[in-house]
């Protein structure tokens, strides 16, 4: 997928979205703690810190410096390689089909919710994770406007199936990072859930 689009707009949205999968696939491999996309840059800065006081089990510094320089700026071609030669990779992603309960979808959206605040936050403050957190969380709303409209969500299925108006908000906000744009994503995504998302807190690592 992403070497379809490798010339493309949606390329830095695939290359983030990829260095986390091949993040997450790799501390799965070698029985690392799970750490969700957005909260690893900061965790992985503090290794030392993290380990002492958060009792984590985190990867090797070789790998940690490798991601981090990876996701540091856009797209780029010789970290990718060299994070996938250090995995078994599999191009297929796979997402579990059944059909989620209106609670469950409320939930999700909750936890989606809380990685557009954070990575709201990162982008009004210039963090070196910015970017990083602005696609990963355009991925997360894509699952869960996919969750919703009972839609395949695996990547081989991008853009099948979505309405015209999900397809062009989605463009605009890969093409052009802003606040608003993704915050117009999100609105739109979550439009039939009714509830104030200021009210919830979620306190689990995702």
């Amino acid at each position: 997928m992403l070497e379809q689009y490798k010339n493309s707009s949606y390329r830095n949205y695939f290359y983030f979205n990829l260095v986390d999968e091949i993040r997450k696939k790799y501390t799965l491999e070698r029985g690392f703690n799970y750490i969700s996309g957005l909260k690893a840059y900061n965790l992985y800065q503090k290794k030392e810190y993290a380990e002492k006081f958060y009792c984590l089990n985190l990867p090797n510094q070789s790998f940690i410096d490798l991601y981090l320089n990876s996701i540091e700026s856009e797209y780029n071609e010789e970290n990718l390689k060299k994070l996938l030669a250090i995995i078994n990779y599999d191009k297929r992603k796979y997402y579990d089909k059944h059909f989620l309960s209106s609670n469950e979808i409320k939930m999700q959206s909750i936890i989606v919710n809380n990685n557009l605040v954070r990575c709201l936050n990162y982008l009004s403050t210039d963090n070196p994770n910015a970017l990083n957190a602005y696609y990963l969380t355009i991925e997360k709303i894509r699952i869960l406007y996919c969750m919703i409209n009972y839609i395949n969500c695996d990547i081989s299925n991008f853009l099948e199936d979505y309405d015209f108006n999900f397809i062009s908000l989605l463009n605009k906000t890969i093409k052009n990072i802003s606040n608003n744009n993704i915050i117009e994503l999100f609105n739109y995504v979550t439009k039939s859930i009714k509830i104030n998302y200021k009210d919830y807190k979620i306190l689990i690592n995702k």
